[in-house]
């Protein structure tokens, strides 16, 4: 029982830990979203959509959301 516990515990601490690194991905995204449409605005040029959002995460290979981001604001 008691390692059920303890399995348990480690489960809630590891999805936590997925959970921040996934709000500061998207904090991340967002901060470098609004700096592209500032930039954008001011018609300088942007560095190339694959420049930032650092990669797949976990071994997923979707796009990021910076490059999603990052093409809707080249299309604006």
């Amino acid at each position: 029982m008691r390692h059920e516990q303890q399995r348990m515990k480690r489960n809630a601490e590891a999805m936590l830990q997925r959970a921040q690194r996934k709000r500061d991905l998207i904090l991340q995204c967002k901060q470098d979203l609004r700096r592209r449409r500032a930039l954008a605005a001011e018609g300088e040029q942007q560095p190339p959509a694959a420049s930032i959002g650092g990669g797949a995460a976990e071994g997923d290979q979707q796009p990021t959301a910076a490059s999603l981001g990052a093409n809707q604001a080249q299309q604006i």
